[in-house]
């Protein structure tokens, strides 16, 4: 499993430093410790089927001359410019009914996920995205905003594969957002959940 989320995170980090920005390079291109933080913490809650369905995407979009990672970013601008988003539509693959369908259904799934987190963690959990499109500001994608565009960058055949490994979770009960963030906070050198949201709290005092 190791070597294959290696092998992702390499396509991925080759396509992130190669994604074009309005306003020019974005800081995070530069902050590859983080990228692997964050990119690895969710992809070692995720199934190995699962990774090697998401490797095949990127690999066909690389044998087809495609940036995966630029057309997530354009997916999510949708949600946090849809005027400009308006304006590139056309130059990125239809997202056709079946997959804005799968998209909703796997989004829904993690933000319940989320809430559940959110009430149990409140101060651990404000430290990152405005879960919900109706609380981001300026711009700021929303954890909604972004599963719903990064999403649609998949395949369909990956994101019927997701659908049933989440279900499969919810119905095991299961968090996949507790794991992604209990790897997460593990790899900045927390214990636990409980560890973090209790150095936050004692900060805060």
């Amino acid at each position: 499993m190791k070597d294959l989320t290696d092998k992702i995170i390499a396509i991925e980090w080759e396509m992130f430093d190669g994604v074009e920005n309005v306003s020019g390079r974005a800081a995070c291109q530069d902050d590859r410790e983080t990228f692997d933080i964050m990119r690895r913490s969710q992809f070692e809650a995720w199934s190995e089927e699962l990774l090697l369905a998401y490797l095949a995407d990127l690999d066909a979009a690389a044998a087809q001359g495609r940036n995966l990672l630029t057309e997530k970013y354009a997916y999510i601008m949708e949600y946090t410019a849809p005027l400009e988003f308006q304006a590139i539509k056309d130059r990125l693959p239809p997202v056709s009914d079946e997959k804005k369908a799968l998209v909703r259904r796997i989004t829904d799934l993690c933000l319940a996920a989320s809430d559940e987190i959110a009430e149990a963690y409140p101060l651990l959990t404000a430290r990152g995205r405005p879960l919900r499109r109706a609380q981001q500001t300026d711009g700021y994608p929303s954890a909604e905003s972004y599963m719903l565009g990064e999403f649609s960058s998949f395949s369909v055949r990956t994101l019927r594969l997701c659908l049933d490994y989440l279900s499969r979770l919810s119905a095991s009960k299961r968090n996949i957002a507790r794991m992604i963030l209990e790897n997460t906070m593990r790899r900045y050198g927390f214990a636990s959940l409980d560890d973090a949201e209790a150095r936050l709290r004692e900060a805060d005092a």
